[in-house]
């Protein structure tokens, strides 16, 4: 077995890496709130190597400016580091830490918080690739593919849950009224309250 792949070390056996599962997730939709975004991938055809660089694109419109040393946790094994490159357009770089691999066959999960937008915002295509480093040398590499969202809604927002989806709460509906306007008596107030957003 070499980097996971069965007679990986016989000659022209040959497997294209990629990831089986490559997810990704929000807990937030609301603007100018922090935002912690889940991540799940998982490769059925390889191991990756200290040193190989998961790259996260297509998150541009959160408000968190570049930091190359952007929290993050990883699990198991705090595998992916505790820290990724984080580049405002929308980028997130993520590298196998010293010592330790991504196994095949194994799912890891890495979470991180961005600041949402003060306006609203569609999320958009969100995609993965990998560069499989060894030492100072290439190996191979993953080549970019979507992740998959849930699709479902959060705080009745629809697709709530993709990662940076957006919107400004408002009430839609907003009244009050009273029921006497004399002096000395009891008087009645209604509220309405309507929410098309959330």
């Amino acid at each position: 077995t070499l980097y996971g792949v069965a007679n990986g070390d016989d000659p022209l056996t040959v497997v294209v890496p990629t990831f089986s599962t490559k997810s990704i997730e929000q807990n937030n939709p609301f603007a100018d709130q922090t935002n912690t975004l889940t991540v799940k991938l998982q490769s059925d055809t390889h191991t990756a190597p200290a040193g190989t660089i998961v790259t996260i694109t297509g998150l541009a419109g959160s408000d968190t400016a570049t930091n190359p040393a952007l929290t993050v946790s990883s699990a198991p094994a705090s595998a992916l580091g505790s820290a990724g490159d984080w580049n405002i357009d929308g980028t997130l770089k993520l590298t196998v830490a010293t010592g330790k691999t991504l196994n095949k066959g194994q799912a890891y999960t890495i979470t991180f918080s961005l600041a949402n937008p003060s306006s609203t915002l569609t999320s958009p295509t969100v995609n993965v690739t990998a560069t499989l480093t060894d030492g100072a040398a290439t190996v191979g590499s993953v080549t970019q593919d979507a992740m998959s969202t849930p699709g479902g809604t959060l705080y009745g927002v629809a697709n709530g849950d993709d990662p940076l989806t957006v919107v400004v709460p408002t009430f839609s509906t907003k009244s009050i009224e009273q029921n006497n306007p004399f002096a000395d008596q009891t008087n009645t107030l209604t509220v309405k309250l309507q929410s098309d957003t959330h």
